[in-house]
C-alpha cells in the first residue's frame, strides 16, 4: 500500500461523497469509518464543550438509538469523550466498569444491540466540537490499527465541521495533563517514525512531546 495513513483515509470519505454524488462533508466520514475499522455502524454529533449537541448523520437504526440514548439519559462514552477531550474506548457494555461508570445507558445500550462503543472527540485547538461514535454487535477491543485509523476519521471529520479552518488558524493543540489508570497515553505519531519506546501506552513526558516529536493523546480505555 502506497501513501500516508491520513491520505488514504481521506480517500475513504472522498469516495463516500463521491458515490452519493456531493461535497465532501463530515457526515461522510461515519460509512467510512464503519468498513474501514471494521464496526457495525457510526454517527457523528457536533457540540460545544460538553454538551451533547446535535446529531449530523448516522448509519444505521442502532447508531441513531445510541445517540438519542446519550442526549436522554445524560451519560455514556460520548459525553466523557466530550467532556474529558480523550477518546473513551468501552470495549465491553457488559462489563463491571461500563456498569458502574454508564449503570443506566450501558444496560440501555446492550438492550438497542450495541455491545461495545468506542467515542473520539472532535477538537480544533482547545475548542471541543463534537463526537465521532462507532459500536459493534460485539464486544472486544480496537486492534491497534484500527484505532489508529479511527483518530485520523476523527480528525478528518473535525476538519470538515463547518467553519473549522478559520478556528483551526486561530487555535493551538490542547493536550490534557496526565493522570493514573485506567486512562493511558498514546503516541500520535506515525508509526515510521516513532523511535524505541515511544508507541501506544508510552508514558507522557514531563515536556508533554514525545521524542517523534508527537504530542501524545489521552484515552480512556474501559476494559468491561
Amino acid at each position: 500500500m502506497t501513501g500516508s495513513r491520513p491520505g488514504r483515509v481521506w480517500g475513504l470519505v472522498a469516495s463516500e461523497a463521491a458515490g452519493r454524488g456531493g461535497r465532501v462533508s463530515a457526515a461522510d466520514v461515519c460509512a467510512a469509518a464503519v468498513a474501514a475499522v471494521e464496526v457495525t455502524g457510526a454517527w457523528l454529533s457536533a457540540a460545544r464543550g460538553a454538551e451533547a449537541g446535535h446529531l449530523m448523520r448516522v448509519t444505521d437504526e442502532v447508531s441513531e438509538q445510541l445517540a438519542e440514548l446519550h442526549l436522554t439519559l445524560g451519560e455514556g462514552p460520548c459525553l466523557e469523550a466530550a467532556a474529558s477531550g480523550g477518546p473513551v474506548l468501552a470495549s465491553d457494555l457488559a462489563g463491571g466498569e461500563s456498569g458502574r461508570r454508564w449503570p443506566v445507558f450501558a444496560l440501555a445500550a446492550r438492550q438497542a444491540g450495541a455491545a461495545a462503543i468506542f467515542a473520539f472527540p472532535l477538537q480544533i485547538g482547545a475548542i471541543r466540537a463534537g463526537v465521532l461514535g462507532l459500536y459493534r454487535e460485539r464486544p472486544g477491543p480496537l486492534a491497534a490499527f484500527q484505532l489508529g485509523d479511527a483518530l485520523i476519521f476523527a480528525d478528518t471529520a473535525t476538519l470538515l465541521l463547518p467553519g473549522a479552518q478559520d478556528q483551526a488558524g486561530a487555535t493551538s493543540r490542547h493536550w490534557p495533563a496526565p493522570v493514573a489508570s485506567p486512562r493511558t497515553w498514546h503516541c500520535a505519531g506515525p508509526r515510521s517514525t516513532r523511535p524505541a519506546g515511544c508507541s501506544p501506552g508510552s508514558p507522557a513526558p514531563a515536556s508533554g512531546m514525545h521524542s517523534c516529536g508527537c504530542a501524545p493523546m489521552l484515552m480512556h480505555v474501559i476494559c468491561g
